[in-house]
């Protein structure tokens, strides 16, 4: 895995690391990394499917998605989820018009959304990305 540079909206690791709140990161789960910057996120938007998630850490359906996705990371097929820590994420945040944690934006290699929803996990992940 290569190390990045931190970057306005950087992913801090989570509060709940030790307690299975961390983020997978081999085999299939590899699919849902931290976002690092907009440039990386416009380069792996260019391999495929690419979805930015604005979540807290706070937020209890934000957890919840994430513990889905992360118990679902097999079925994400070519999709890549970069995780947001919608909190430290301003610049992020206005870019995409993003006003409230579990935010969605998909992405192309422009780095132009394509599309934004709220709420919703795995299921309606796929279901926007045509998985």
């Amino acid at each position: 895995v290569m190390a990045l540079p931190a970057q306005e909206g950087m992913m801090a690791p989570p509060a709940e690391a030790g307690q299975g709140g961390s983020m997978m990161m081999s085999g299939a789960a590899s699919r849902i990394i931290p976002f690092t910057d907009l440039s990386t996120a416009r380069l792996l938007a260019a391999q495929g499917p690419t979805v930015l998630f604005f979540q807290a850490s706070w937020c209890p359906t934000c957890r919840a998605a994430m513990k889905e996705l992360e118990a679902g990371a097999g079925r994400l097929g070519n999709v890549l989820v970069l995780v947001v820590d919608y909190d430290r994420a301003g610049e992020l945040k206005k870019r995409y018009g993003v006003t409230y944690q579990h935010t969605w934006v998909r992405i192309d290699a422009g780095g132009r959304k394509t599309e934004v929803w709220n709420g919703g996990g795995l299921d309606e992940l796929l279901r926007r990305t045509g998985q």
